[in-house]
Protein backbone atom coordinates (compact mmCIF):
# COMPACT_ATOMS: atom_id res chain seq x y z
CA UNK A 1 0.00 0.00 0.00
CA UNK A 2 2.86 2.43 0.92
CA UNK A 3 4.55 1.42 -2.55
CA UNK A 4 1.15 2.72 -4.59
CA UNK A 5 1.31 6.15 -2.84
CA UNK A 6 5.24 6.49 -3.44
CA UNK A 7 4.65 5.30 -7.06
CA UNK A 8 1.91 8.26 -7.86
CA UNK A 9 3.92 10.70 -5.91
CA UNK A 10 6.87 9.96 -8.13
CA UNK A 11 4.52 9.80 -11.09
CA UNK A 12 3.14 13.20 -9.64
CA UNK A 13 6.29 15.11 -9.89
CA UNK A 14 7.74 13.54 -12.98
CA UNK A 15 4.60 15.51 -14.43
CA UNK A 16 4.78 18.38 -12.68
CA UNK A 17 8.19 18.44 -13.51
CA UNK A 18 7.27 18.30 -17.22
CA UNK A 19 4.71 20.90 -17.15
CA UNK A 20 7.62 23.78 -15.69
CA UNK A 21 9.82 22.16 -18.50
CA UNK A 22 6.99 23.06 -21.02
CA UNK A 23 5.94 25.90 -19.06
CA UNK A 24 10.06 27.50 -19.46
CA UNK A 25 10.47 26.48 -23.33
CA UNK A 26 7.41 28.45 -23.49
CA UNK A 27 8.59 31.40 -21.94
CA UNK A 28 11.60 31.13 -23.93
CA UNK A 29 9.75 31.03 -27.34
CA UNK A 30 7.32 33.83 -26.04
CA UNK A 31 10.16 36.13 -25.48
CA UNK A 32 12.56 35.51 -28.31
CA UNK A 33 9.21 35.56 -30.54
CA UNK A 34 8.74 38.92 -29.22
CA UNK A 35 12.17 39.81 -30.34
CA UNK A 36 11.92 38.89 -33.10
CA UNK A 37 8.17 40.60 -34.55
CA UNK A 38 8.94 43.62 -32.62
CA UNK A 39 12.96 44.54 -32.26
CA UNK A 40 12.32 47.92 -29.83
CA UNK A 41 10.01 46.22 -27.66
CA UNK A 42 12.30 44.38 -25.08
CA UNK A 43 15.91 45.37 -24.18
CA UNK A 44 18.74 42.65 -25.30
CA UNK A 45 19.59 42.75 -21.38
CA UNK A 46 15.91 41.69 -20.75
CA UNK A 47 15.55 39.13 -23.70
CA UNK A 48 18.84 36.92 -22.35
CA UNK A 49 17.78 37.59 -18.89
CA UNK A 50 14.75 35.51 -19.25
CA UNK A 51 16.23 33.09 -21.89
CA UNK A 52 18.94 32.33 -19.55
CA UNK A 53 16.79 31.81 -16.89
CA UNK A 54 13.99 29.83 -18.36
CA UNK A 55 17.12 27.31 -19.75
CA UNK A 56 18.73 27.04 -16.82
CA UNK A 57 15.20 26.41 -15.57
CA UNK A 58 14.45 23.81 -18.24
CA UNK A 59 18.12 22.69 -17.65
CA UNK A 60 17.19 21.47 -13.63
CA UNK A 61 14.18 19.93 -14.69
CA UNK A 62 15.87 17.72 -17.01
CA UNK A 63 18.41 16.74 -14.25
CA UNK A 64 15.58 15.90 -11.58
CA UNK A 65 13.73 13.87 -14.13
CA UNK A 66 16.82 11.85 -15.19
CA UNK A 67 18.12 11.77 -11.46
CA UNK A 68 14.47 10.32 -10.67
CA UNK A 69 15.38 7.87 -13.85
CA UNK A 70 17.94 7.20 -11.86
CA UNK A 71 16.37 6.31 -8.74
CA UNK A 72 13.80 4.54 -10.04
CA UNK A 73 16.18 2.17 -12.07
CA UNK A 74 19.51 0.95 -9.94
CA UNK A 75 18.17 2.15 -6.29
CA UNK A 76 14.28 0.50 -7.30
CA UNK A 77 12.74 2.69 -4.93
CA UNK A 78 9.65 5.74 -5.70
CA UNK A 79 11.15 8.10 -3.04
CA UNK A 80 10.95 11.86 -4.53
CA UNK A 81 11.64 13.07 -0.99
CA UNK A 82 15.82 12.93 -1.92
CA UNK A 83 17.17 16.00 -0.73
CA UNK A 84 19.29 15.94 -4.33
CA UNK A 85 15.74 15.56 -6.34
CA UNK A 86 14.09 18.14 -3.79
CA UNK A 87 17.16 20.91 -4.55
CA UNK A 88 16.37 20.18 -8.30
CA UNK A 89 12.87 20.78 -8.06
CA UNK A 90 12.56 23.35 -5.89
CA UNK A 91 15.54 25.82 -8.15
CA UNK A 92 13.71 24.63 -11.10
CA UNK A 93 10.19 26.12 -9.80
CA UNK A 94 12.00 29.41 -8.22
CA UNK A 95 13.30 29.98 -11.75
CA UNK A 96 10.36 29.77 -13.42
CA UNK A 97 8.71 32.23 -10.91
CA UNK A 98 11.77 34.45 -11.59
CA UNK A 99 11.13 34.03 -15.52
CA UNK A 100 7.57 35.03 -14.86
CA UNK A 101 8.73 38.03 -12.79
CA UNK A 102 10.94 39.17 -15.75
CA UNK A 103 7.65 39.04 -18.18
CA UNK A 104 6.25 41.48 -16.17
CA UNK A 105 8.45 44.47 -17.67
CA UNK A 106 8.41 43.27 -21.14
CA UNK A 107 4.60 42.72 -21.14
CA UNK A 108 4.10 46.47 -19.29
CA UNK A 109 5.89 48.34 -21.72
CA UNK A 110 4.86 46.30 -24.84
CA UNK A 111 3.61 48.74 -27.74
CA UNK A 112 0.04 48.54 -28.20
CA UNK A 113 -0.90 47.68 -32.07
CA UNK A 114 -2.94 50.47 -33.33
CA UNK A 115 -6.50 50.17 -33.53
CA UNK A 116 -8.18 49.74 -37.23
CA UNK A 117 -11.49 50.52 -36.92
CA UNK A 118 -12.15 49.82 -40.51
CA UNK A 119 -9.97 48.17 -43.24
CA UNK A 120 -11.45 49.89 -46.30
CA UNK A 121 -10.74 53.42 -45.10
CA UNK A 122 -8.14 56.12 -44.43
CA UNK A 123 -8.39 58.22 -41.19
CA UNK A 124 -6.76 62.04 -40.86
CA UNK A 125 -6.49 63.43 -37.99
CA UNK A 126 -5.68 67.04 -38.16
CA UNK A 127 -6.10 68.14 -34.41
CA UNK A 128 -7.33 66.07 -30.92
CA UNK A 129 -10.99 66.55 -31.87
CA UNK A 130 -10.82 66.96 -35.77
CA UNK A 131 -10.18 64.07 -38.11
CA UNK A 132 -11.17 63.20 -41.51
CA UNK A 133 -12.20 59.47 -43.07
CA UNK A 134 -11.82 58.53 -46.83
CA UNK A 135 -13.16 55.59 -48.18
CA UNK A 136 -10.28 53.68 -50.11
CA UNK A 137 -10.95 50.99 -52.73
CA UNK A 138 -8.61 48.41 -54.22
CA UNK A 139 -6.57 49.24 -57.16
CA UNK A 140 -6.57 52.87 -56.79
CA UNK A 141 -3.15 55.21 -55.23
CA UNK A 142 -4.45 57.60 -52.96
CA UNK A 143 -2.69 61.25 -52.94
CA UNK A 144 -3.62 63.32 -49.57
CA UNK A 145 -2.80 66.99 -49.99
CA UNK A 146 -3.17 69.45 -46.68
CA UNK A 147 -2.72 73.22 -47.44
CA UNK A 148 -3.70 75.64 -44.91
CA UNK A 149 -6.11 73.20 -42.87
CA UNK A 150 -7.70 71.96 -46.12
CA UNK A 151 -7.78 68.41 -47.16
CA UNK A 152 -7.67 67.04 -50.25
CA UNK A 153 -7.99 63.08 -51.64
CA UNK A 154 -7.19 62.40 -55.28
CA UNK A 155 -7.68 58.83 -56.23
CA UNK A 156 -6.34 57.41 -59.50
CA UNK A 157 -6.65 53.72 -60.84
CA UNK A 158 -3.75 52.27 -61.48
Amino acid sequence: MAQDHEQEAAKLGFDVTKQFITLAIGGIAFVVGLSFSTPTAISSILLWSAVVVFAISAVFGLLFLMHGVNTLSIQKSYNVNATSLRFLAGLQIILVLVGIVLLAPILYHRPVAAKSNNANSIRIELAPHQSLSYPVEPGKDYTIEIENGKVKFSAIKR
